[in-house]
């Protein structure tokens, strides 16, 4: 089971052609495995004083991957929710910010007739 779990991991990474991130969230030892399979950019989640958390941390070299390790189902939920987050918000760009604000023309105070709409 451990070396499958590795292989899914290799065929989708195949497939995504390096447009993909992946955050990896198991406990066990069998989930050892695919966690070093992960590249830069990917993430595990490793459950603390479990067979995965042990193992990532006795060989932290070995990993390519970002570690994220949790206790809890809230701690669970809320690094989740960073990584997310971190993958689909793009880094913001300075030209994002920049922008001209031209007073030459004043808005009018003037409201024009409102337009009737049918029933």
């Amino acid at each position: 089971l451990y070396h499958v779990q590795g292989k899914i991991i290799e065929r989708i990474q195949a497939t995504a052609n390096g447009k993909r991130h992946f955050i990896y969230i198991g406990d066990g030892r069998g989930d050892y495995c695919p966690s070093l399979k992960l590249g830069e950019g990917d993430y595990v989640m490793p459950k603390e004083k479990y067979p995965l958390w042990n193992l990532i941390s006795s060989n932290k070299q070995l990993l390519k991957a970002e570690v994220h390790p949790w206790n809890n189902g809230e701690e669970l939920e809320q690094t989740l929710l960073k990584l997310v987050n971190k993958l689909i918000t793009p880094p913001a760009q300075p030209s994002q910010f920049e922008y001209k604000c031209d007073m030459s023309n004043p808005v009018s105070t003037e409201v024009g007739q409102a337009l009737r709409v049918p029933h």
